[in-house]
């Protein structure tokens, strides 16, 4: 899509928000006492994240806290086309919602939504996004919740984001004041405030080191030539690796496998296979957020390569032992295989 499209279709998103906050809100009687009293005790929530992979993961701390509040209430989740994928790991969900790219799919979804009645939308996007503002304002939710924002006037409940940089997982459970829950501190306390996926575990733990070498992106590639390195590095200190990749690196893995002679997870297409195979490893080095983010939802230890520590600071691993390593704000391929090695020694037994 170009500029000018891209432009065009933002203007829409945020005239049609524009138009919908000129519809009658609650009024005086909008506050939190007022929605929390007017929910039943098995209230229908619909939660928005049409986002990433990564993005629905973190959200699991928080569905989980609303099923504790309200255990008998129907919680619905709508995936995007980006991270639709996930639908089958994520827990205590009764109904997904997908939202397909074309115009006329989505508008499908959107009447299938609005006929549930939702007493209650959320709308889970941390950014101040039109796109899933304008899905808020559509659903038919009785109440609104999001964050403050330019589309502030659509919510029935508008939350302020936090004044200072907050990891996400407790900037998401935020969103969970109107209706009487804390918010998760700056580390989790209790099982319910952890990421969590739907997957067996009960194959076991071995003692092998996993290296996914697939990234959101080529810059993220750390390169054939590390990843080989730090796998020969491994089996010199008697550690047993494998490798794992997305389908469209499954050249590179297996170069990396030649040239060090660990084992490869065989890619799949499914992300629910990808997780139950990667289940039993012992620690997780990833370049990639969403890699980062299973991880920590299976309760791995986990190394993250990255260009600039700085700029996941809020996304790091979510209660689990972790080392970020990296590039000293320049690129991935400043990052030593020795570097990783020592960051793995560290957070194994």
């Amino acid at each position: 899509m170009g500029t000018f499209a891209k432009r065009a279709e933002r203007w829409l998103r945020r005239r049609l928000l524009w138009l919908l906050s000129r519809r009658p809100r609650p009024t005086s009687g909008a506050t939190v006492s007022a929605l929390t009293h007017s929910l039943t005790h098995s209230p229908s929530i619909l939660l928005i994240r049409p986002d990433r992979i990564g993005d629905a993961l973190i959200t699991t701390p928080t569905i989980q806290l609303l099923r504790t509040r309200f255990p008998n209430a129907t919680i619905a989740l709508l995936l995007g086309a980006k991270n639709a994928a996930v639908a089958e790991l994520m827990p205590e969900i009764n109904r997904t919602h997908l939202l397909p790219v074309s115009a006329v799919g989505a508008w499908k979804v959107m009447r299938q939504i609005r006929r549930q009645r939702y007493d209650v939308a959320i709308n889970l996007v941390a950014n101040d996004s039109a796109s899933a503002a304008a899905i808020t304002a559509f659903s038919g939710g009785k109440w609104k919740i999001g964050f403050a924002g330019e589309s502030s006037a659509i919510y029935s409940v508008a939350l302020p984001r936090p004044a200072t940089p907050t990891h996400i997982v407790r900037e998401t459970s935020l969103l969970l004041a109107p209706f009487g829950i804390p918010p998760i501190g700056p580390q989790p306390t209790h099982a319910n405030q952890r990421l969590r996926v739907r997957v067996d575990q009960g194959a076991g733990q071995r003692s092998m080191v996993l290296l996914n070498i697939s990234g959101s992106e080529p810059s993220k590639y750390w390169g054939t030539e590390q990843f080989t390195t730090l796998g020969l590095l491994l089996r010199k200190h008697g550690m047993e690796a494998a490798v794992a990749c997305k389908p469209g690196d499954l050249s590179f893995a297996e170069q990396i496998v030649a040239g060090s002679d660990i084992q490869l997870i065989p890619p799949t297409r499914s992300f629910a296979q990808f997780a139950q195979r990667i289940a039993e490893a012992a620690l997780i080095l990833t370049p990639d957020t969403s890699i980062v983010h299973l991880s920590a939802a299976l309760g791995k230890p986990t190394v993250v390569l990255a260009a600039d520590a700085g700029s996941i600071a809020t996304w790091q691993p979510w209660g689990v032992p972790f080392r970020v390593v990296d590039g000293g704000g320049m690129s991935l391929t400043a990052i030593s295989a020795t570097e990783a090695l020592q960051a793995i020694i560290e957070l194994l037994p």
